[in-house]
């Protein structure tokens, strides 16, 4: 009796068909195969382009926020050093709020001066009005905050003393505006105007 295997292994029809299985069998692993190694190359580079897009995104926001911040900052030391405020007498209010007082100057009559009665009352506002400072120099943006530090030197440029209005906790300095300027015949004063990100 021959053996039946051997019988269809030598069968023409069946040699091809079992051939034809096992190739089929093997492209169907083949296409697998690549599915896989493709869809991962697909996603490192979807992955890539992402992480492209989100550092330019931030970069861009980031300049964003450091324009908007100089130009609300350059806007609040002009009107402290070049105006001397709206009403011109709002140093002398007890409460200091937008309503009140709508811009508030340092300048005395005469250019390039400030008033020490002026700046006075604007440190000494500074706990209770802070709030109100910052709105009313437009600093409304999602944790804007500014800090002025405030030197004091006699007429011989010799250092007296200083002072702090503003935010006073953690900020990451992102514009800084300097100025020197003649205080009412008492010296010099230097105001350095940070406008800052609360951390």
């Amino acid at each position: 009796m021959p053996n039946r295997k051997i019988t269809k292994m030598l069968d023409p029809k069946i040699a091809k068909m079992t051939l034809t299985k096992i190739t089929k069998k093997r492209k169907a692993q083949t296409h697998s195969v690549d599915m896989v190694i493709s869809l991962s190359i697909f996603i490192a580079i979807f992955l890539s382009i992402a992480g492209v897009w989100d550092h330019i995104r931030m970069t861009f926001g980031n300049n964003e926020v450091r324009d908007d911040l100089e130009l609300l900052s350059r806007y609040a030391v002009d009107s402290l050093v070049l105006t001397s405020g709206n009403p011109q007498g709002w140093y002398n209010f007890t409460e200091i709020n937008r309503t009140s007082v709508l811009g508030i100057g340092l300048a005395s009559p005469y250019y390039g001066i400030i008033s020490n009665k002026k700046l006075s009352a604007f440190i000494s506002h500074n706990g209770s009005s802070y709030e109100e400072y910052k709105e009313i120099f437009g600093m409304k943006g999602p944790g804007y905050e500014f800090r002025i530090n405030i030197s004091y030197y006699d007429a011989d440029f010799s250092y007296v003393g200083s002072d702090i209005v503003g935010y006073t906790g953690e900020c990451s300095s992102v514009v800084r505006i300097d100025r020197v300027l003649k205080l009412d015949k008492e010296g010099f004063v230097a105001l350095e105007f940070n406008g800052c990100i609360r951390i």
